[in-house]
């Protein structure tokens, strides 16, 4: 429940106006709500979106919302590589050098602590960084 499923209809509408080729939604670009961030967390996605914006060309605010759209013709799962907190950054970086129309939208976010059952540690950017880096040169 760290998503609201009625951010989905946003998504439709953006397909159904622009014919996107990606969507990715923001937490940070605050809709209705979102939970205040561990700073440690925020810093960490800050960081990483960063790199990826300087690498591809971009101007997102929150690669790692986790809410994540786009047309199935232009990502080849057989070509990922990845299982772990990265796959996010691989699929992303894949997706990118493929799309055109792509957007970014604010959605409501509830997010969990580690009480909670957040998974993603601070040492999981090094992999996250590795993965855009890397992505970058791959054909």
């Amino acid at each position: 429940m760290e998503y609201d499923p009625e951010d989905i209809n946003d998504f439709c509408k953006l397909y159904a106006k622009y014919n996107a080729d990606l969507i990715l939604g923001s937490r940070l670009r605050y809709k209705n709500y979102t939970r205040s961030h561990n700073f440690l967390n925020l810093i960490g996605n800050k960081l990483i979106t960063l790199l990826f914006n300087v690498f591809y060309n971009c101007t997102y605010t929150d690669i790692y919302s986790g809410y994540l759209s786009f047309k199935r013709k232009h990502l080849d799962y057989n070509k990922l590589k990845t299982n772990g907190f990265e796959q996010q950054a691989e699929i992303l970086c894949h997706l990118i050098k493929k799309t055109r129309k792509n957007y970014e939208i604010p959605i409501n976010y509830n997010g969990r602590n580690f009480s909670e059952g957040k998974k993603i540690k601070f040492y999981h950017i090094f992999s996250v960084i590795y993965e855009i880096i890397i992505s970058k040169f791959k054909k």
